[in-house]
């Protein structure tokens, strides 16, 4: 099997100075010199910076680039922690609301520091429906609680739901048997509904 073809510093070089000072199309001068246009612009950027100079350093970083290094990182950090205490509060805010008006409107909601008054549990709740947004490390420490205590609480979760799922199927089994198989989900949760058990029709049709 033939292995790929290697060229030149020196004619990398003279394909690249062609092509700025000819002003040449890349793909008319690619196709004459046998290359690819992708080799060819990588090469005229190459020279264009002085790279294909065999003299040519890399220039060093400096403390003014280590400094700025430095400064993006912590915007990005802080801009992070800004969004998850925002949507914190909003979140807190909105159940607020609901718990004291029965609605999401019409409610004076708490202010910011109710984001640190809040349950660990509730903490955790946030955490978990917001791990694909942001780090969980971060989240923990921001909402002052531990990331070995969130993850105990998201096992305990996951078991717990496990069980619930396991009791409704079976419910939901049942009322599909006495119905003889003619209920379908929104009669099926509308009996759930008569027998204490509220639960959204959507997770009805999932489990069927």
């Amino acid at each position: 099997m033939p292995g790929f073809k290697t060229y030149t510093t020196e004619f990398k070089i003279s394909a690249g100075k062609h092509v700025l000072e000819k002003q040449e199309s890349l793909a008319r001068v690619a196709e004459r010199l046998g290359v690819s246009k992708g080799g060819l612009t990588h090469w005229k950027k190459l020279y264009e910076q002085g790279r294909l100079d065999p003299n040519f350093k890399q220039a060093q970083p400096t403390e003014v680039d280590a400094e700025l290094r430095r400064l993006r990182s912590e915007n990005k950090r802080l801009t992070e922690e800004v969004s998850i205490l925002k949507k914190a509060a909003a979140s807190w805010a909105r159940w607020h609301c609901l718990e004291q008006n029965g609605t999401y409107r019409a409610c004076s909601p708490p202010g910011p520091a109710r984001v640190f008054r809040q349950k660990p549990r509730v903490k955790y709740a946030f955490t978990d429906a917001h791990q694909d947004s942001f780090s969980i490390r971060r989240m923990c420490g921001l909402l002052q609680v531990s990331p070995s205590g969130y993850y105990d609480y998201r096992d305990r979760e996951s078991s717990a739901r496990a069980k619930r799922n396991a009791a409704l199927t079976e419910k939901i089994k049942a009322i599909h048997t006495r119905s003889k198989g003619m209920y379908g989900s929104p009669r099926i949760q509308a009996a759930l509904e008569r027998e204490g058990e509220k639960v959204a029709i959507g997770t009805v049709k999932k489990i069927m």
